[in-house]
């Protein structure tokens, strides 16, 4: 989720799943494997090659609809969790897998990526999950949420 969202976006994000950050990387993985030809690709293959996004790829995330307080609040996951995602997402564009993306709300106290791959064939989805509890109402800001990685 958007580290700022209107109260109507957070609503519409816990009912479908579906934020800017998710369409944004849901266009970004279609067609994966046309990937495969951008000049710096070999860069991302590599173990932790995400934990701070690399200029080019904050590039590409731009081309594809994210904002860059949308890619500071990606900065700002666990990188072990950013990991995960970068293994998958590199399998997925070298097989040409289709990756789909969700977001949800739960109630462990650190965030989390729920990946479901049920066989080679098949498509890949990937759930965000965030805590709960970082979700924070701002006064300050009229309504604005915040929510923490």
């Amino acid at each position: 989720m958007p580290p700022f969202s209107t109260i109507r976006t957070f609503a519409k994000a816990l009912q479908t799943g579906r934020t800017n950050i998710t369409e944004s990387l849901d266009r970004l993985m279609t067609n994966p494997s046309r990937h495969q030809q951008h000049p710096q690709f070999s860069e991302i293959t590599s173990a932790q090659a995400l934990d701070t996004l690399p200029a080019w790829v904050r590039q590409l995330l731009r081309d594809h609809g994210m904002t860059d307080p949308e890619m500071d609040h990606i900065d700002s996951w666990p990188n072990g969790q950013k990991e995960l995602v970068r293994q998958k997402v590199v399998a997925a564009v070298q097989s040409g897998r289709q990756v789909h993306f969700s977001w949800e709300l739960f109630d462990d106290a650190t965030p989390v990526n729920d990946i479901q791959d049920p066989d080679a064939a098949g498509h890949i989805t990937i759930r965000f999950r965030s805590p709960r509890q970082g979700v924070k109402l701002s006064a300050i800001t009229f309504g604005d949420i915040k929510v923490e990685a």
